[in-house]
C-alpha cells in the first residue's frame, strides 16, 4: 500500500486538508487517525465535518461516539477510541450497524486502540506526526485511485 505525506504547516492547511478529504469521502467510508495527543486528530476530524456541513462539533472523548447529520445526506460517525478498553465497547455501541454501512461515514481517532475492527473495511489511514513546523500526515488508502485523487486534489499548506 502506497504512503501520501502531507505536510500541515499550520491550523489552516490543517483546516484545507479537511476540506478537501471531505471531498473525497463517500458514506461507508471508514478513516483511521492515529497519531500523539495533540497532533491534530480532532481538528482535522473537525474540519471535514464543517466542510460537510457540520456547524459545531466537539470531541467525543467522554462521549465515545458522537453522531452528525451531513449536508448530502447520511451522518458522519465521529468516533474517539482513547478511552475504549477494546474492540467489544463499540461493537455493543453499534459498529456492525454503521461502519461500512451506505448511510454513514466513520473517523476514528485512536484507531490503532481498535484495529481488529477495521479488518474487512477499505480504510483510509491518517497517522498525524508532530514536526519541526507544524504537523506531517501519513496517508495510506487501499483504494489507489482515490489515494491519487486525494494527493492531485491541491497543496493544502
Amino acid at each position: 500500500m502506497s504512503t501520501l505525506e502531507l505536510e500541515l504547516q499550520d491550523v489552516e492547511s490543517h483546516a484545507a486538508f479537511g476540506r478537501i478529504l471531505a471531498r473525497q469521502l463517500r458514506l461507508g467510508d471508514v478513516v483511521a487517525l492515529t497519531g500523539e495527543l495533540a497532533a491534530g486528530k480532532t481538528t482535522l476530524v473537525q474540519s471535514l465535518g464543517e466542510a460537510m456541513g457540520i456547524a459545531d462539533m466537539s470531541s467525543p472523548t467522554f462521549g465515545i461516539i458522537h453522531e452528525h447529520a451531513i449536508s448530502t445526506g447520511g451522518r458522519l460517525m465521529h468516533v474517539d477510541a482513547y478511552r475504549v478498553h477494546g474492540a467489544h465497547e463499540l461493537i455493543d455501541l453499534g459498529w456492525d450497524e454503521w461502519a461500512g454501512s451506505d448511510s454513514a461515514i466513520v473517523c476514528v481517532e485512536w484507531a490503532d486502540r481498535v484495529r481488529d475492527l477495521l479488518a474487512g473495511h477499505d480504510v483510509l489511514f491518517i497517522e498525524l506526526l508532530h514536526a519541526e513546523e507544524g504537523r506531517v500526515a501519513l496517508i495510506q488508502w487501499g483504494d489507489a485511485s482515490r489515494l491519487l485523487s486525494l494527493a492531485a486534489s491541491g497543496d493544502t499548506a
